[in-house]
C-alpha cells in the first residue's frame, strides 16, 4: 500500500493501528494526517477541538490521508465540542468531491491517555446509524495530549466499539 510521503524529515512516520478482535484489521494514519492532528493537541488551556477523518479504502486497507480542522461555527469549551452541522456537511462534501471518503470523527481530550465518554460513544454510533454510507465501520479517534500513539482509536458499527492499538 502506498501512503503519501513527504521528503521533510521533521514529519512523523505513518502509524498503523490494529485490532485483534477484528481479525487483524488495520487503520493507517498518513504522515499528513498525523501532522494535521498534532497541531490540535489539547495542551495548556486550549479548548477541545474536533473534525473529520478522510481517506481511502483499497483492498480492505483503510488509510486516513487527511483530517479537517474545527470550523469557527463549532461550539468548543475545555471539556466539550460539537460540530456545526451545516459546516460539517460542507466539509464532508468538499472532501468527497476531491476523492476522499469520510471515514469517521476525531476530537481532543485534555489528558495523556483519553477514553471516550458516554456522549462520545453515542455520538459516533448515531453518526454511523443516521448517515447514508456503504461502510462497515466508522473510526473514532480521541487525540490525547501526548500524541496519536497514546490516543484512543476505535471502529464502531453503530452498536459496539472495537478498540485499536498501535502496531
Amino acid at each position: 500500500m502506498a501512503l503519501k510521503s513527504s521528503k521533510s524529515s521533521s514529519q512523523a512516520a505513518p502509524i498503523e493501528f490494529t485490532s485483534l478482535s477484528l481479525d487483524g484489521l488495520s487503520v493507517y494514519f498518513s504522515r499528513n494526517a498525523i501532522n494535521q492532528l498534532h497541531q490540535f493537541k489539547q495542551t495548556g488551556n486550549k479548548d477541545e477541538a474536533g473534525g473529520f477523518l478522510f481517506g481511502e479504502i483499497r483492498s480492505g486497507v483503510v488509510t486516513v490521508l487527511s483530517v479537517s480542522s474545527p470550523s469557527r461555527a463549532d461550539k468548543r469549551s475545555r471539556f466539550g465540542f460539537s460540530w456545526n452541522k451545516r459546516e460539517a456537511n460542507k466539509t464532508i462534501q468538499k472532501n468527497f468531491k476531491n476523492g476522499l471518503h469520510y471515514l469517521g470523527d476525531w476530537h481532543t481530550h485534555p489528558c495523556s491517555n483519553p477514553t471516550p465518554s458516554w456522549d462520545d460513544t453515542q455520538a459516533i454510533r448515531s453518526t454511523f446509524l443516521d448517515s447514508e454510507h456503504q461502510l462497515n465501520y466508522f473510526i473514532m479517534l480521541i487525540l490525547g495530549t501526548t500524541g496519536i500513539e497514546q490516543s484512543y482509536v476505535a471502529l464502531t458499527d453503530g452498536k459496539k466499539e472495537y478498540r485499536f492499538n498501535v502496531k
